[in-house]
């Protein structure tokens, strides 16, 4: 359940970039997309997906005014679109909060006014303090195997082989649980190894996707082009607190936008072999 807050905040990156570069009616209906969204992810009370759309919305941000001109945009639209999307989620945070003002606590973990990680017995209050009972066995884990790792989806099913924490606390916070971080998990999973390669992957995924987007000519190709860059973008930065992203629903959506991106560019590699073969006719 909780991975569709994360599907919430992708549909706010992506809306966002609609938003920015449609006008009129469909600027109007992304804007109350956007807006839906985002009350709806904060009213989740999840960090992870909150802070992923905060970093993405300002990558994406930053790109759309560098590349302006490529989409024919002047760069004040897209600085107030930026400002106003923030605004918005600003007003959606406190109209939360005055309708359900736990959600402060909920975000900071708090217990009256200190931060508490860890109660008298010894337990766990929060969900951070008990995946740092995770990150501890799996920190072992690849000290174990650090070349090569454990092996693919396995710390849930061998985790309890390398906990040196007390066997209370693994069978209720670490047993049958994936480390959370997705790569964190490959690294202790794959090695470094496999880590490598899976960052040389999407190092080049997105080196793919910027390529080809100059030689998208129509204005609905670049702003789906950049729909799908987008949401690799928040993937990526996703993975740094989520595992959720290389299993089930989720590697099935991550999948799916590599593959329309490669689509694109395999229409843009097909149309320059049919311009170079008509040149070559001419001839």
């Amino acid at each position: 359940g909780i991975m569709f807050t994360d599907y919430s905040g992708i549909s706010i990156i992506v809306s966002f970039v609609f938003l920015v570069l449609y006008k009129g009616f469909k600027r109007l209906k992304f804007l109350f997309i956007f807006t839906l969204f985002s009350l709806g992810n904060i009213a989740t009370q999840t960090r992870n997906s909150a802070i992923t759309v905060i970093i993405s919305l300002f990558l994406i941000g930053i790109f759309l005014m560098l590349k302006a001109h490529d989409f024919k945009l002047s760069r004040k639209k897209v600085v107030l679109s930026w400002i106003g999307v923030l605004i918005i989620i600003a007003l959606s945070f406190l109209s939360i909060q005055q309708i359900n003002p736990e959600i402060i606590k909920r975000t900071g973990e708090l217990e009256g006014d200190k931060v508490q990680f860890i109660n008298e017995a010894g337990y766990p209050t929060g969900s951070i303090a008990s995946r740092f009972l995770i990150w501890h066995t799996a920190a072992q884990a690849f000290v174990a195997h650090p070349f090569i790792g454990i092996g693919i989806y396995s710390f849930p099913f061998s985790s309890q082989d390398y906990s040196k924490i007390p066997k209370v606390l693994y069978d209720q916070f670490v047993k049958g649980r994936t480390p959370h971080v997705g790569y964190f998990a490959l690294l202790v999973e794959t090695g470094v190894i496999g880590l490598l390669g899976f960052l040389f992957f999407i190092i080049s995924s997105l080196k793919y996707s910027f390529r080809i987007l100059p030689y998208l000519k129509d204005k609905d190709e670049k702003t789906l082009g950049i729909g799908l860059i987008s949401i690799i973008i928040y993937i990526s930065i996703s993975m740094f607190v989520t595992d959720a992203w290389l299993w089930g629903h989720g590697i099935i959506l991550f999948a799916f936008a590599l593959g329309l991106l490669v689509a694109l560019g395999r229409r843009v590699t097909d149309i320059d072999n049919t311009r170079l073969i008509s040149s070559i006719k001419d001839q």
